[in-house]
């Protein structure tokens, strides 16, 4: 069921697009929503109670990731435009994403926790940063050469 932006959620906590601003995602309380037509017309394609806090996505929106913030929470990837997803990884409190281009490369930071990182479109992940910390916001370059990462020590 398609619905207007307005109607999907009051509670947005992360957004995504692909490189040409066809395909929107958006997460929140509830789950995570999808827009196929530049943000006209919303649907639900992920239905969760958990709080989904952050959504990345690859330039073409086919690829995408999102987190949950939760003592068990787990990151979430599709790799069909979000008609199917995939736990992948068990992370405690997972708050922020990021990913290159192609979606192959993927960082997610915990909070408190680690970052890790995925080369393999999330099918498996290491630490990337053993230092921990709350990492309220990750960006990656387009080429996953570089990953940019604010922190605090604590909160």
């Amino acid at each position: 069921m398609s619905t207007s932006a307005d109607t999907v959620s009051t509670n947005w906590n992360s957004a995504s697009c692909d490189s040409t601003g066809r395909y929107f995602h958006v997460c929140s309380d509830k789950g995570v929503h999808r827009s196929s037509d530049y943000g006209a017309t919303w649907t639900q394609i992920l239905s969760s109670t958990d709080d989904h806090r952050c959504i990345t996505s690859d330039s073409t929106g086919q690829y995408l990731a999102t987190v949950a913030y939760a003592s068990s929470g787990s990151v979430k990837i599709s790799s069909d435009y979000g008609s199917s997803w995939t736990s992948s990884f068990s992370v405690s409190y997972g708050y922020s994403l990021a990913c290159d281009s192609t979606g192959k490369t993927l960082a997610v930071g915990c909070s408190p926790g680690y970052i890790y990182q995925s080369n393999d479109y999330g099918q498996s992940f290491s630490v990337v940063n053993p230092v921990t910390a709350y990492w309220p916001t990750l960006s990656m370059t387009s080429s996953g050469e570089f990953l940019i990462f604010s922190y605090l020590i604590s909160q």
